[in-house]
């Protein structure tokens, strides 16, 4: 079973925020995405990114080529979540392709963090657009209310 059925059975209200980032001009190798999450944010459960259009403030976004040559870390302090992986690891859908991941988020099993440890890497240098981060999440109040409720296997 999937943790959106789980969260679903369990009546749990889910939600989504989005971080969104200026690829720097001049172009950098490497920069931080130098947000803090919203405070609400308990439990993050999915990631996702957009490529290939306009936001709804009509911010250009990256393309899916730019998305499979740039990287994102994910670090909390010290402890690092994902190591340079790629953007387009978190697309759910990919232009060109006639494929589509049925669920719109990368599953991932991360309790709230200072998202502004973590950086971007652009090794191509690629400018003149916005990576905009998708995060699903529960809120404080309903990841304390999950946690009393659901036994995690430590095996």
């Amino acid at each position: 079973m999937d943790i959106t059925t789980k969260l679903l059975e369990m009546g749990v209200s889910t939600w989504a925020t989005d971080i969104i980032t200026q690829l720097p001009v001049p172009a950098t190798e490497n920069f931080e995405i130098g947000k803090t999450l919203p405070e609400n944010v308990g439990f993050i459960y999915g990631i996702s990114i957009y490529a290939d259009s306009l936001d709804p403030v009509g911010n250009t976004l990256i393309s899916t080529t730019q998305a499979q040559g740039m990287y994102i870390n994910i670090r909390d302090g010290a402890t690092t979540f994902f190591p340079a992986m790629k953007l387009s690891d978190f697309l759910s859908e990919v232009a060109g392709s006639p494929i589509v991941r049925a669920e719109k988020f990368v599953p991932v099993n991360i309790k709230a963090f200072d998202l502004s440890t973590s950086s971007y890497s652009n090794p191509n240098l690629f400018t003149g657009a916005f990576i905009r981060l998708k995060l699903w999440y529960i809120q404080k109040g309903e990841w304390q209310r999950v946690k009393k409720h659901f036994t995690f296997d430590k095996k």
